[in-house]
Order: structure tokens, then sequence, then C-alpha cells
């Protein structure tokens, strides 16, 4: 194995920082094995430190799972969803011993190619009887064809290979089996997947989640929504999140996420609060190492948590265009 350069410039600190629950790990990795690029042609930025979730954290999201966003919507539409399960991309901040979630992705669940060859890459074993997908696949636009296929080459090294790319199609109803789709599609059609996207991935479901969830290693920040919060009562320092990545009032505001509540009357931000096209949820500081905030994301299949990446970034809401690493997830 050949040691893995860090994107990390100035990235140091002993090989393992452990709390309890959570640990930053250095691993051995194998650079000859990690994708050089998954997004149209920027070059794939990896550092070889990971962070390590332990058993116990991973039980608890498995348990935030099994109710999220609702086991009734979950179970009305199981029939149609032709055996197959749901899909949910989380992101989450950790402080210490906890887990915090900030966002579930129900729409667009893209990671799977990047978790897996960073786990492989690293030497960390992923269940792949867990790993259960349509064998049709779509993207929505080029630049995510890089992910996709290392997503499917990733599955053959595993001894599970997945079926055909097809060309996307116009309309959710033009699918004639099922097929999962890289990019936002609609929601409803029995073929498409992740299935009701549209549907799950909207916001109110975490607000919903975090006025009955009682995790000890799992949190939720604090939500805001009209009527039970006024527009006046918002914090200065709330994140703003359109409830709908899809209406025409986060296609208006040209972004889905907010920093902070303006200053001034902000008359278009107040009338989508009042209407509840926005939420705001409580800003959570990340954990920063170098001065990079470090993000998990985690890739959820039915209420499984299965794998999983790390993103380090300067800037405040991260993206895919972070630095990435390893995620492990300690089974019981």
């Amino acid at each position: 194995m050949n040691p893995a350069p860090s994107a990390l410039e100035g990235f140091f600190y002993h090989e393992r920082q452990c709390w309890m629950n959570i640990e930053f790990v250095e691993y051995e990795m194998d650079q000859s094995i990690i994708a050089p690029v998954i997004y149209g042609a920027m070059p794939h930025r990896t550092t070889n430190k990971g962070v390590r979730l332990s058993a116990s954290i991973v039980q608890e999201l498995e348990h935030f799972f099994s109710l999220y966003p609702c086991p009734t919507i979950i179970e009305k539409c199981y029939a149609q969803r032709q055996g197959l399960p749901t899909y949910f991309r989380g992101d989450a901040y950790f402080d210490g011993e906890r887990l915090w979630i900030l966002e579930v992705n129900g729409a667009f669940v893209d990671g799977w190619g990047t978790a897996l060859n960073l786990a492989r890459s690293c030497g960390i074993s992923v269940d792949s009887s867990k790993l259960v997908f349509p064998q049709t696949f779509a993207c929505t636009s080029p630049v995510y064809a890089p992910e996709m296929n290392l997503w499917l080459r990733e599955m053959a090294k595993l001894g599970k290979p997945l079926g055909t790319i097809v060309r996307a199609q116009p309309q959710p109803s033009h699918y004639l089996e099922p097929t999962y789709v890289y990019g936002r599609g609609g929601m409803g059609d029995p073929n498409l997947f992740p299935y009701c996207g549209s549907l799950l991935d909207q916001k109110r479901f975490l607000y919903y989640m975090e006025r009955q969830w009682k995790g000890d290693l799992v949190k939720i920040p604090k939500h805001y929504r009209s009527p039970g919060t006024s527009w006046d009562e918002l914090p200065r320092d709330v994140v703003l999140k359109f409830d709908d990545k899809s209406s025409e009032e986060c296609q208006r505001a040209r972004a889905s996420v907010l920093m902070g509540k303006p200053k001034g009357k902000a008359p278009f931000l107040k009338r989508s609060f009042q209407s509840r096209q926005l939420i705001g949820q409580e800003r959570i500081e990340p954990t920063k190492i170098d001065g990079k905030s470090c993000q998990l994301i985690i890739m959820v299949i039915g209420s499984t948590p299965v794998t999983g990446y790390v993103q380090y970034s300067h800037r405040q809401i991260i993206n895919d265009d972070s630095v990435h690493g390893p995620l492990e997830l300690m089974c019981s």
C-alpha cells in the first residue's frame, strides 16, 4: 500500500484523537485506488484522515431512520416500491460524544461511489448484503456520470455487479423498470428511485422529528416554523432552509440554505417563512481541524446506515467540492 498524500495541508494530529463514541483516525490509504474525478472534470481531493463512529452511535442512527420521516408514510408507499428500500443521505456535525443531524436528503441521494471508493482504499469493510439497489441507473446531467460509474465499479469489486446505465427520461413515468436516478427526480412513480424523493426530501420532516426525538447520541438542532414562531422571534444567527428545494420560492432565492436572518425587513423571506415555505434551524458549530469544518455524510438504505464519508472545508456551507476522507461505521 502506498501512503496517501493529504489534501489538507497542515492537517496534523496524533494518529488517533479519541472520544468514547467518535474517533479521528489516520488510515493507511492506497492512493492508487482513489478515483481521480467524481464530478464533471474537477479533480477529486482526498485525505486519509477519517472518522470512526462507535456501534452505539450507529445503532441510534438506525433507530432514528426507522422513525424518519414517519413509519406511516414509509409503509403506505412500500407496496408501490416493488420491495426496494428507501434511500437517504444524512448530513451531520459532531461534537465530542454526539452527532447533530443537520439535514436528510431523500431526492438526490448521491455519494455511493465516493463512499465505497474511500472505504476500499482504506481497508474499511462494508457489509455488501445491505447494498440493495435497482438494476438500472440514469443521471440527469453528464457531470454526475463519473460518480455514478464509480459506484457501479465499486459494487462490482464487492461482488455485486449492478445493471446498466440508461438515458435520463424527460418524465418519471417514462422509466419502464426500477431505475435509480442521480439528480432531483419527481415523486410517486413506482419505477423512479429514490422513491417519492421529492416528498421525503422536504425539510419539514426533520422539524417534526425534532419535536418528538429523544436521542442520547444522535441529536437534532432546534427548529423554528410558523405559526409556532413568528419571523420577529427568529434568532439572528438562525440557519434558514427552504422546505422544498424545487419550490418557486427556493428557485427565486437561488439558494436552498441561507446562513443567518438578514438585517432589515427582508419581505420575500418573511413571506416565505410565514407561508411555511421557509424553516429556521438552530446553528450548530462544526468541529474544526486546522481551521476546516468537518461534516459527515451518512448513506442510509431503509433504516440502516451502510457507509459514508467525511467532508472538510473552509466554507460555512459544505458541498461536495470539499476534501473527502473515509468514514467507518462500527458494528455491534
